[in-house]
Parts: structure tokens; C-alpha cells; sequence
């Protein structure tokens, strides 16, 4: 059986680092950390939308306008 190279695992645990998730609901941790993977994911999305067309803010006044221009800017 191979074993652990711990050296390369420690090294790895220094880069990994830590963060708090803090909330007012209810839930377990493995919920709080899908719905905070969610977001992220969604944010990344969108900011590579807005990079690839050049778009660095909606420049809206209503919330029906800026639904529009994010469903344009996706069909584009």
C-alpha cells in the first residue's frame, strides 16, 4: 500500500486557508456551503459576461430594464 507523501499534503493545507459563513438562516453546513458555491459560480458567470462584451455596469432604472439587458446580453 502507497503511503502518504506528507509533505506535499502539508504544503497543500498552507494554500488552502479558511472562511467564515455567516448567516441569519437556519441550516446545515453543507447547505450554507452549496448556496455559497451557487452564488460564486452565478457571480463567475456574470463576470465573464460582462468582460466579453464590455459591459461594466447595467446602466438601468428599472428592474424590468435590467432583466431585459441580461436576457439580451445571454441570447447574445
Amino acid at each position: 500500500m502507497p503511503e502518504e507523501n506528507t509533505q506535499i499534503t502539508e504544503r497543500e493545507l498552507d494554500l488552502c486557508g479558511y472562511f467564515v459563513i455567516i448567516t441569519s438562516d437556519k441550516m446545515t453546513v453543507k447547505e450554507a456551503l452549496h448556496i455559497y458555491k451557487s452564488r460564486d459560480m452565478s457571480e463567475k458567470v456574470f463576470r465573464g459576461d460582462k468582460t466579453y462584451l464590455g459591459d461594466k455596469s447595467l446602466r438601468v432604472h428599472s428592474t424590468e430594464s435590467t432583466y431585459s439587458k441580461i436576457f439580451i446580453e445571454f441570447v447574445a
